[in-house]
């Protein structure tokens, strides 16, 4: 099943468009959804099994496009993948990539749902009999266009580098305050209360309110500067956005529904809080980690290399997570853009069901809609609390193991208790950091 490829449709109307891309792919090509889109003839209402032929002739593909049986899947002339038409639930058509046949049952990538695996039999109650055979010719040849990605924001975050630059510093003096802040734990077990030295304890105790204070101020300074950098990331992305739909050629508004060109503006939201995080999370929490971290080490080593060692089960979480969260949080994604699309043109298009008295079927789709998203949600939900079930997991182990260790020292008299206080807090200050990075991988 993994060996096969599979996209996603970007909207309701994209499955024939993605399974292009998906046929490209197997191939060793690329190309970007609008460009299919515009040589495939894509309109409104989709695209057509002619105009899915074209495109593949265009590009290089013999493509035969057939009304077959079911017999056809065990033809030993066939060539994987082909492109079937099928018809779902409320007369939906649709189109799905068939990549051959494993111990009687079609291996098949849907656009809107993923793979699966489908006997012949079950299939041939909702396709079509219209089946498209591609096979590259001679004059095929590999074209690749390189996919969007977070990097062609980073003009952007050049843009805000001073707001950036004063949020770093902020957040250096935070870390500063709050490694002093644990080492009260060291001077009031180890001396202070020893000594009985009431006058000193008082001194210390308000110097420690007094970086209390300051670390409160500084991170409402910082929080405030975030607030400003989210708002300035939010009107340069949509804004732009805007600009660049309005000056949009008519045929693009020809071929595209009011709800798809809503769902992407409403997509930005997401990506304003990816592209924060990701600025953010990588200057502030690894700057933390790492200064942290020499304080750690020049504490105590043997304790250091104790805490040193739950990153490589930190970095197994990530690996055991980062394709899954990148599918859920697709699914999730492309089910939001699907709801909302289809509740704007539904209301955009509320004289129209009413005319044909089509309510019922309206508010079908709908709920419909809705309770994919809300499977897609769950499921993208499930997999980051079961993440951070592990994270937490591995942090309560090493906070056991460490004051554990720490104990033994402290009995053995290589370090005193004070010590093992203060660097247990400072552990704490080491995990959280570096929990957040581990939580890019849900945002991005």
């Amino acid at each position: 099943m993994s060996q096969f490829k599979w996209i996603k449709q970007h909207e309701q109307k994209d499955c024939g468009i993605a399974c292009l891309a998906m046929i490209l792919k197997h191939y060793g090509s690329r190309l970007s959804f609008f460009r299919l889109r515009h040589m495939s003839g894509s309109q409104r209402d989709g695209t057509t099994a002619y105009g899915l032929k074209c495109c593949l002739e265009n590009l290089g593909f013999d493509c035969l496009a057939v009304e077959a049986i079911d017999e056809v899947w065990t033809d030993s002339e066939i060539v994987y993948p082909a492109i079937a038409h099928v018809m779902l639930e409320n007369s939906v058509l649709h189109y799905v990539v068939v990549y051959g046949v494993e111990d009687g049952q079609l291996l098949i990538a849907d656009p809107a749902s993923g793979k699966r695996k489908e006997s012949i039999e079950t299939f041939g109650r909702i396709w079509t009999r219209i089946l498209l055979l591609p096979e590259p010719n001679s004059s095929y040849q590999k074209v690749y266009e390189e996919p969007s990605s977070l990097h062609r924001f980073l003009p952007l975050l050049k843009q805000r580098w001073t707001i950036i630059l004063a949020i770093t510093l902020y957040s250096a003096l935070i870390t500063l305050l709050s490694i002093l802040a644990s080492f009260y734990f060291q001077v009031l077990i180890d001396d202070l209360i020893p000594r009985d030295n009431y006058g000193l304890l008082m001194i210390v105790s308000l110097s420690l309110l007094a970086v209390f204070v300051a670390n409160v101020a500084f991170t409402w300074l910082r929080q405030n500067l975030l607030i400003r950098f989210g708002q300035n990331l939010s009107s340069d992305l949509l804004l732009d956005y805007l600009d660049h739909v309005f000056k949009l050629p008519l045929k693009f508004f020809e071929t595209r529904q009011v709800g798809d060109i809503m769902s992407r503006f409403l997509d930005a939201n997401r990506i304003i809080d990816a592209l924060a995080s990701l600025s953010l999370t990588l200057i502030l929490d690894i700057l933390t980690v790492f200064c942290i971290s020499v304080v750690l080490f020049i504490f105590h080593p043997t304790l250091f290399a104790l805490t040193f060692l739950t990153l490589p089960f930190y970095a197994w979480v990530i690996y055991k997570y980062y394709l899954k969260f990148d599918q859920a949080k697709e699914e999730e994604m492309a089910a939001a853009s699907k709801l909302n699309a289809e509740i704007i043109q539904s209301l955009t298009g509320i004289e129209t069901i009413k005319a044909l008295v089509n309510e019922e079927n309206a508010i079908a789709n709908v709920r419909e809609s809705f309770k994919n998203y809300m499977n897609k949600s769950v499921k993208a939900q499930r997999l980051e609390n079961d993440q951070d079930v592990l994270k937490d997991l591995i942090n309560f182990v090493n906070q056991v193991v460490s004051l554990w260790l720490g104990s033994y020292l402290v009995l053995e008299g290589k370090i005193s208790l004070g010590q093992l206080v203060s660097f247990h807090a400072l552990v704490i200050y080491f995990t959280e950091p570096l929990k957040n990075i581990i939580n890019l991988q849900v945002k991005v």
